[in-house]
């Protein structure tokens, strides 16, 4: 399944055909198509970019381990608190809930992604 994001990203979509989008209105498809070049985004562009990842990040739900998220950059994303998850831009930007996992807790080395079952609220691995 191909992703939504613009078309001048190389990130390509692997989440399972039973994954649900949370974006939902014009502006969700605007803000998911520059949540990967928010390094680039003027300082009012960019406070209306992290009010949409937020709002984003609460509809998908905390990690698996029932930890919040935080901001990390290189690469930009999100790792949940507690270190073991993490939801990149480019994840959160396709808006199908997929998150990667760090079993040694470490930004940067991880395995995944891993997307939501709508049925059993499991993630199971991308194909």
């Amino acid at each position: 399944m191909a992703s939504r994001l613009d078309t001048t990203s190389s990130f390509k979509s692997v989440a399972p055909f039973t994954a649900k989008s949370v974006l939902q209105t014009p502006d969700d498809f605007k803000f998911a198509s520059r949540q990967t070049q928010r390094g680039s985004l003027a300082p009012r562009d960019l406070k209306e970019q992290d009010d949409w990842a937020q709002r984003m990040i609460k509809l998908v739900g905390v990690c698996p381990e029932n930890n919040d998220w935080a901001r990390k950059e290189n690469p930009g994303g999100f790792q949940c608190l507690g270190g073991g998850h993490s939801m990149t831009d480019e994840l959160l930007a396709e808006g199908l809930g997929g998150i990667l996992a760090h079993p040694a807790r470490k930004w940067g080395e991880s395995k995944g992604p891993y997307y939501p079952d709508p049925n059993t609220g499991k993630y199971t691995r991308g194909v």
